[in-house]
């Protein structure tokens, strides 16, 4: 009898994947606002558990400037709640293109719906945003 690759075991383990479409706006202390619309695709790993990315667009109001978010996820549910953490590199059209970003964000899914809040760090500074997303 021939035994699979554990790849193929481990793949099959996860039971879905799925994409959200996301719009968020956050307050980049000392700096003004920052609203961002992104696709993010996730695989799950578990139930509760799925790992994926966020990228889209931005546009910063002071100094007024568009970029790129670009984050790795990851994100755990208890039932109606939901942890998440996120980190990368997101692009900004300015003198210093690349900022590091990183933050952790809570809040509550029902059906296809969630709504949260995120802390974080845009460098050089503190963002404190809501996000609203829907699974596509």
């Amino acid at each position: 009898m021939r035994l699979l690759p554990l790849w193929i075991l481990l793949a099959s383990a996860a039971a879905e994947a799925s994409i959200g479409l996301g719009l968020g706006a956050d307050a980049w202390l000392n700096r003004g606002g920052e609203f961002n619309l992104t696709l993010a695709p996730h695989l799950s790993l578990a139930p509760g558990v799925s790992v994926g990315g966020r990228l889209g667009v931005l546009v910063a109001t002071s100094p007024a400037v568009a970029g790129i978010p670009l984050d790795l996820q990851l994100r755990v549910a208890v039932q109606r709640i939901y942890f998440e953490g996120s980190a990368g590199p997101w692009i900004l059209f300015t003198d210093t293109p690349f900022r590091f970003h990183g933050a952790f964000g809570l809040g509550f899914q029902s059906g296809p719906l969630s709504f949260g809040v995120e802390v974080g760090w845009l460098d050089p500074n503190a963002l404190l945003g809501v996000r609203l997303g829907i699974r596509l």
